[in-house]
């Protein structure tokens, strides 16, 4: 059942993010602090948290009874976290399992306070309309608390634990995704921190692909798992859709994505996927061969 739409603006959300020591290339969380306005609870992770380098942390809401495991919550979002991503539910925060709280028309922000009580991120953009929609980061350079550092999407195209890049010449831990869900306990907050002066040895690959326009259906956006090179990525031909398109008319590179246009509009009753091949991230890394992804569309 979904739950009650609240309309007022509440006291603010405190925890402390407690981490234990430095594991390498890990960012130590102890004695983190996230707010968020909206409602009225207190909650400390447990002892022991830190985050690797490039990875996420994901906090589920939970229902209050332990809430979903990591293995309900990938099947919920159909997703697939990767080892290194950081997954604990409201359950296991101690004190209160109701955390996070999202949707409806209540306003929604946060911001992140590191040990010193310095800011670290935020506060994000008010988010007005997020019941049943996810609102990502697209780009975590900019102002948190600019609207053009956020898209509002609906739940359906999701990214828990995935899709972030970073670039710039400093380390960062930034507030990624703030999502509502059908099922409470599944909305999350997703963090992601990424030090750009880490040695990058890791080739990039699709995450998402989906139509980029529900007004044109001419555009194809597809989502890399990290910066890609200009020049690899705006070559047409590394990039195919089929059935029946072929390579795009053209691609244009934008950060983590590309978005690829055609003549002719893809057909909204038929699956297509897109074939990619031969891009390299912007530090020179090539992808492990050709690999393909469905395209998304909404129904």
């Amino acid at each position: 059942m979904r739950k009650q739409i609240f309309n007022l603006l509440l006291p603010a959300v405190l925890f402390v993010l407690t981490g234990g020591p430095n594991a390498a290339a890990a960012l130590d969380l102890t004695g983190w602090t996230l707010l968020q306005s909206g409602d009225a609870l207190t909650n400390s992770v447990p002892f022991g948290v830190s985050i690797q380098d490039n990875s996420y942390l994901v906090i589920a809401r939970g229902d209050g009874i332990g809430g979903p495991t990591r293995q309900e919550f990938e099947a919920y979002w159909q997703v697939s976290l990767d080892p290194e991503v950081v997954y604990m539910t409201g359950d296991s925060l101690g004190g209160v399992d109701a955390f996070p709280q999202i949707g409806g028309e209540s306003t929604q922000s946060y911001r992140v306070l590191d040990l010193t009580q310095s800011l670290v991120d935020g506060p994000t953009a008010a988010e007005v309309e997020t019941r049943l929609s996810s609102n990502q980061r697209i780009s975590l350079n900019t102002d948190s608390s600019l609207q053009d550092a956020w898209i509002n999407r609906s739940i359906a195209f999701a990214t828990p634990g995935y899709g972030c890049a970073l670039s710039g010449d400093q380390a960062r831990f930034v507030i990624s995704e703030i999502a509502d869900a059908e099922d409470n306990e599944f909305e999350y907050v997703e963090f992601f921190y990424g030090n750009p002066n880490s040695p990058d040895t890791t080739p990039p690959t699709p995450v998402d692909a989906y139509l980029a326009s529900v007004c044109n259906a001419t555009l194809v956006r597809v989502v890399f798992s990290e910066d890609i090179d200009p020049d690899s990525g705006s070559d047409h031909f590394n990039y195919n859709v089929q059935p029946d398109m072929g390579i795009p008319d053209s691609a244009s590179v934008q950060g983590n994505s590309v978005v690829l246009s055609f003549h002719t509009p893809l057909a909204l009753t038929q699956t297509y996927e897109v074939r990619v091949q031969d891009i390299l991230d912007t530090s020179g890394n090539l992808m492990s061969g050709p690999q393909s992804i469905d395209i998304f569309r909404p129904p």
